[in-house]
């Protein structure tokens, strides 16, 4: 879905230039690797999240705010089959 769908890139990407500024970079590109490798990150937190559900854990606590988790359950991102 994050390759195909350009909202879902967005909010992402967003999401993680938002946690990004609060940290120093030295660079504009030392920040893009960043960003790039946040996004990875919330990826691959996506995917154990996934495995989680197809479990059967119908509830999780999320330390934090993710616009994500908020949006996917109202349908926002449709290709989202497993959320």
């Amino acid at each position: 879905m994050f390759e195909t769908d350009e909202s879902f890139q967005n909010c992402l990407r967003l999401f993680s230039e938002d946690f990004q500024k609060k940290r120093a970079h030295p660079s504009e590109e030392e920040f893009n690797y960043q960003v790039s490798k946040s996004n990875e990150y919330f990826l691959e937190e996506f995917a154990v999240i996934a495995c989680m559900i197809k479990r059967g854990n119908k509830v999780m606590v999320y330390p934090g705010s993710f616009n994500i988790f908020e949006e996917i359950p109202f349908e926002q991102y449709p290709d989202s089959q497993v959320m």
